[in-house]
């Protein structure tokens, strides 16, 4: 595939560079996440005790 230009001068990204930048937009919602439950677990110390059968989702 290659890049073609649109009405507006932007170029459309090909395939590869349409799966790179997905990847790397599901790596960061998931370290935001994984950042935001360990901000959790400061506030609630009980959560990093790491329970039996207690989930992250269940947790939340």
């Amino acid at each position: 595939s290659t890049r073609r230009r649109s009405g507006r001068g932007r170029q459309n990204l090909t395939d590869g560079e349409k799966r790179h930048n997905h990847i790397m937009s599901e790596q960061k919602r998931r370290n935001v996440i994984k950042q935001a439950y360990s901000d959790l677990e400061r506030l609630v110390p009980v959560l990093s005790e790491g329970r039996p059968g207690l989930s992250k989702a269940d947790a939340l």
